[in-house]
C-alpha cells in the first residue's frame, strides 16, 4: 500500500510522461554506455596497436570491465544523494555524468597521436560513465515503481529495461550503418567517432525531458520523518547486509548472461561468420528480449515476481550449453534459434526484475541499497562477464567453457530468488514489539515501516 501525502499536490497520478522521460532518458544513456562495447575490437586496434589482435580485444574488454568497477562507486555517492536530496536531482545529474565523459571520448587522439595516455584517456573516460551509471538506471527504476499504482509496478519498472534495450539496439544499428557506409579504412580513421558525439548532443534532449519529472509521492511523504543524521549506507550495512548479498546474487545471470550475449558471443564470432553476422546477431537477441520484458512484467503483476523469475532462471540454466554449442558447432539459423530462445527467457527475467529489487527495501534507503546491490552484481558479474568467458576459452582450450560459467550463474540467481521471496513475505508481516519496548526501539520499527 502506498504512503498516503499530506496533500493531493504530492501525490501525482502516474502518467505517460513519467514513462516517456524515463524510457526515452536511458535509452540516451545506455546508447553512450553500449557504443563502447560494440566498438570494442575497432577500440582495440587503435587504442593498443602494440598489442596482437586477440590480446587487444582483451584490453579492450579490460577497459570495457574498468567502468563497471567504478558503478559501486557511483551508487554510494548518487544513490545517497537520491535518498538525502531527491529521486529527480540524482536521476538528472547522473545523465549530465554520462554526457560529457561521451564527447570527450568522441575527441580523443589515438594512441598513434599521443602514446601511452590515449589509453589511459580512454580508461578515464570509461571509469567516469560508469561513475554515473551507477545511480542513472537505479534512479529510473525507482521514480517508476514510486509512482506506479499498486498492482502495475512491474510493467512500470519494464519501461526503465526497455529503454536501456533500445539504447543497445540503437547502438548496434549505428555501428550496422557504419560498418556499410563507410570501408575498414575510413572506420579506423574517423568514423568511430561519429556514434560517440552525436548521442552526447541527443543527451540536451535527455537532460530537457528529466527536468519535466517530478519527485515521488513516496519519498516526499517520508522526507520529514527521517532523522537528518542517518546515513543510508549505514543503515544497509547494519540491517541489510544479508538481502543486499542475496540481491546481487538474483541479479548474476541477468547481468552475466546479457553481456554474455550481447558482446561477448558477437565480438568473438564463434561460427567463424562475417563480422557483420555478429552485430546482426545481437541486435536479434536485443530485439528478442524486448516483448519478453513486457510478457514478463504483465505476468509478474497477476501472478508475483518470484514465480516469473523462477521459470525465467530455469530456461537460462537448461539453454546455457545449448546456446554456445550452437554458436560454435551449428549453422547460423540454429544459433540464432538458441540465442533467441535463450534471450526470451533472459528478458522474461528482466520484466519483474526491477520492481522486485526496489520492493526489497524501505523507502528511505532505496536509492541507496537499489544502486549499490544493482551496480555491485553488475561490476561482479556483468562487465566482467565478456573478459572471463574469453579467457576461460583460452585456458581451457574449449570453446564451450564458458556455458559453465552461465550455468553456475542461473543456478545462483535462482536460489537467491526463493530466498529473497520469503524474505519479503516474512518481512511484509506486521511487527508487534511489547509496550515496554516501544520508546527503545523506535528507530528500528521505522526502518522495517517504511515499505509499501
Amino acid at each position: 500500500m502506498n504512503v498516503p501525502s499530506p496533500s493531493s499536490n504530492l501525490k501525482p497520478k502516474p502518467s505517460k510522461n513519467l514513462m516517456m522521460g524515463c524510457f526515452i532518458g536511458n535509452v540516451l544513456e545506455w546508447f553512450d554506455f553500449a557504443i563502447y562495447g560494440c566498438l570494442a575490437s575497432v577500440l582495440g586496434q587503435l587504442f593498443f596497436p602494440t598489442l596482437d589482435p586477440y590480446t587487444a580485444l582483451l584490453s579492450s574488454y579490460g577497459v570495457f570491465a574498468a567502468a563497471f568497477i567504478m558503478r559501486p562507486v557511483g551508487a554510494i555517492l548518487i544513490g545517497h544523494f537520491g535518498d538525502k536530496r531527491g529521486r529527480k536531482k540524482a536521476f538528472l545529474w547522473s545523465l549530465v555524468g554520462m554526457a560529457v565523459p561521451t564527447a570527450i571520448m568522441g575527441l580523443l587522439p589515438v594512441y598513434e597521436q599521443i602514446g601511452v595516455c590515449a589509453p589511459i584517456s580512454l580508461t578515464f573516460c570509461r571509469m567516469m560513465q560508469g561513475l554515473s551509471t551507477g545511480g542513472e538506471f537505479s534512479g529510473s527504476i525507482i521514480l517508476l515503481v514510486e509512482h506506479a499504482p499498486p498492482h502495475r509496478k512491474s510493467f512500470f519498472s519494464a519501461w526503465a529495461d526497455m529503454g536501456s534495450s533500445i539504447g543497445m539496439i540503437a547502438a548496434a544499428i549505428a555501428i550496422l550503418l557504419l560498418n556499410a557506409v563507410l570501408t575498414e579504412p575510413e572506420l579506423l580513421a574517423w568514423g568511430w567517432r561519429i556514434p560517440f558525439l552525436v548521442s552526447s548532443f541527443v543527451a540536451l534532449g535527455g537532460y530537457y525531458l528529466r527536468r519535466q519529472l517530478t519527485e515521488t509521492p513516496e519519498f516526499l511523504a517520508q522526507k520529514n520523518k527521517r532523522a537528518p543524521s542517518i546515513w543510508p549506507l549505514r543503515i544497509i550495512l547494519q540491517k541489510y547486509k544479508q538481502k543486499l548479498f542475496l540481491a546481487m546474487g538474483f541479479l548474476m545471470v541477468n547481468s552475466a548472461g546479457y553481456y554474455f550475449v550481447v558482446v561477448f558471443i558477437p565480438n568473438q564470432n564463434l561460427s567463424h561468420y562475417p563480422k557483420i553476422y555478429g552485430s546482426m546477431s545481437m541486435l536479434f537477441s536485443l530485439i528478442v528480449m524486448m516483448p519478453a520484458m513486457i510478457w514478463g512484467a504483465i505476468l509478474s503483476d497477476k501472478i508475483g515476481q518470484v514465480r516469473c523469475l523462477i521459470m525465467g532462471y530455469t530456461g537460462c540454466l537448461i539453454l546455457s550449453f545449448p546456446l554456445l554449442y550452437s554458436a560454435k558447432y551449428g549453422t547460423y539459423v540454429q544459433q540464432l534459434v538458441y540465442q533467441g530462445l535463450f534471450s526470451l527467457n533472459l528478458g522474461f527475467c528482466f520484466g519483474p526484475r526491477s520492481s522486485f529489487i526496489a520492493e526489497i527495501f524501505p523507502t528511505a534507503i532505496r536509492y541507496s541499497a537499489v544502486s549499490l546491490s544493482y551496480n555491485l552484481g553488475n561490476a561482479l558479474f556483468g562487465g566482467t562477464a565478456p573478459l572471463v568467458c574469453a579467457l576461460m576459452i583460452e585456458q581451457t582450450g574449449t570453446m564451450l567453457a564458458p556455458a559453465a560459467y552461465i550455468a553456475v550463474a542461473s543456478l545462483v540467481s535462482l536460489v537467491s530468488v526463493v530466498l529473497l521471496g520469503r524474505d519479503v513475505l516474512q518481512a511484509k508481516k506486521p511487527i508487534r514489539l511489547p509496550s515496554n519496548r516501544r520508546s527503545a526501539k523506535l528507530n528500528q520499527e521505522f526502518w522495517f515501516r517504511a515499505r509499501k
